[in-house]
């Protein structure tokens, strides 16, 4: 049995490399930051918040839930399917080209589920 603090730690590590993330792409996309000696940089950080969150969901769903505690054996918390539905979203970030609309706007829908999902779990 994992202790909650593993998954709390595992959302908000990948929450926070999120946000970066969004800030940098942020930054490029408004040309504040020139990313030519930096491109890797934006996947590389994408790649991390994807291992994160799929960590998280995996903690998740390992965690006994109350009602599995009771004899329901099919119950999992609610919290592993907000991830799960997230890990699935994030993953369809890559049918976004980089420097359109589409791409930062879906970012921008990402992050507004996976705030909830952070928020409502703490």
């Amino acid at each position: 049995m994992l202790p909650e603090s593993s998954l709390q730690i595992a959302l908000k590590t990948a929450y926070s490399l999120f946000i970066f993330n969004f800030c940098f792409g942020l930054l490029v996309k408004f040309k504040i930051v020139d990313n030519t000696r930096f491109r890797f940089l934006h996947h590389a950080i994408y790649f991390f918040v994807m291992c994160g969150v799929i960590a998280a969901t995996v903690i998740a769903f390992l965690q006994p839930s109350p009602q599995r505690l009771s004899g329901n054996n099919l119950a999992v918390n609610s919290v592993a399917y907000s991830l799960a539905v997230l890990t699935a979203m994030l993953l369809l970030m890559i049918r976004f080209r980089g420097r359109t609309a589409g791409h930062w706007m879906y970012a921008l829908v990402c992050l507004s589920v996976y705030s909830v999902i952070v928020f409502t779990s703490i």
